[in-house]
């Protein structure tokens, strides 16, 4: 392109400026499209730089849930195992019998 923006000046110095129009038009529409071209391109890869940074938020995302769902496991264990070990301590007469001691469980 750098060839071109020497020729044409000198093309319009041999011919007189009427002639180099056809030259100028196809120089300037290539210029355009190269433009144009150029534009798309940064509005590509500006859109490929947006799908990376949101793959990588919603890996971190998936990672973080993962770790809640992996201690709230742990409680629900724990949970679960306090209940068992309740449960052999419970009496099938409670409330009226004198020597149960009643354990309220929703407070665990």
């Amino acid at each position: 392109m750098e060839i071109i923006n020497i020729i044409i000046p000198i093309i319009t110095l041999v011919i007189g400026g009427g002639a180099t129009w056809i030259f100028t038009i196809k120089y300037t529409r290539r210029q355009a499209e190269a433009e144009a071209m150029e534009h798309f391109q940064t509005v590509y890869q500006g859109l490929i730089k947006d799908l990376q940074d949101d793959r990588a938020e919603l890996r971190n995302r998936i990672g973080t849930m993962e770790d809640k769902i992996k201690s709230l496991e742990l409680i629900v264990e724990n949970n679960a195992k306090i209940l068992k070990q309740l449960s052999r301590l419970a009496c099938v007469k409670a409330p009226s019998c004198a020597e149960c001691v009643l354990i309220d469980i929703s407070q665990l």
